[in-house]
């Protein structure tokens, strides 16, 4: 089984994945127990200036309400954290 979320270090960025293509990345237990432990890596290493959640597999987040709405027209920024 694949791990529903992946972590990855870009220098001081910590890169977050959704890696759920089936359900289009939609978040269930799984993925919101992995992004905790995720934001625990962030919260607790210094070396860690912020983080980006982005998908893996190359999928395109869908802005909340778009699938009712359209797409947005500019993207939306996910997760921008500073310490």
């Amino acid at each position: 089984m694949t791990e529903p979320v992946t972590v990855e270090r870009d220098g001081h960025v910590l890169l977050i994945g959704i890696n759920r293509p089936a359900k289009r990345n939609a978040f269930n237990l799984a993925v919101i127990d992995a992004l905790g432990g995720a934001y625990e890596i962030l919260g607790t290493d210094d070396e860690l200036r912020a983080a980006r959640r982005d998908t893996a597999l190359g999928l395109s987040l869908l802005r909340p309400g778009s699938a009712l709405h359209g797409p947005a027209r500019a993207p939306c920024p996910l997760l921008v954290v500073g310490k």
